[in-house]
């Protein structure tokens, strides 16, 4: 589409994680950035609001990120997912996990 924005969802239970990719990436690009740190809330915002990129916190508790990318796969067609996880040591460091 001519002049549309690319849009993406970011699910994250640390509104942290969230700010921080939003930041970046509207920083850089002329994205469209959605973000939920409940996954319910997100998957209801799907549901009426497609986006082309989900960016994904693998381990939040009670949500499964690859069954719900895989709905939203199904529902769009065409979704690039990106599913990750990111915890903090003793030190307070994040680290990948």
């Amino acid at each position: 589409m001519a002049g549309a924005s690319t849009r993406v969802l970011i699910v994250d239970d640390e509104e942290m994680v969230i700010t921080s990719v939003r930041a970046f990436l509207t920083l850089e690009t002329d994205f469209c950035v959605h973000g939920f740190t409940v996954p319910e809330k997100a998957a209801a915002f799907l549901c009426d609001h497609p986006v082309d990129i989900v960016i994904s916190d693998y381990s939040m508790p009670g949500f499964d990120a690859l069954a719900a990318a895989g709905g939203a796969l199904w529902s769009s067609g065409t979704l690039n997912v990106t599913a990750s996880t990111f915890s903090r040591n003793s030190a307070g460091d994040l680290g990948g996990g």
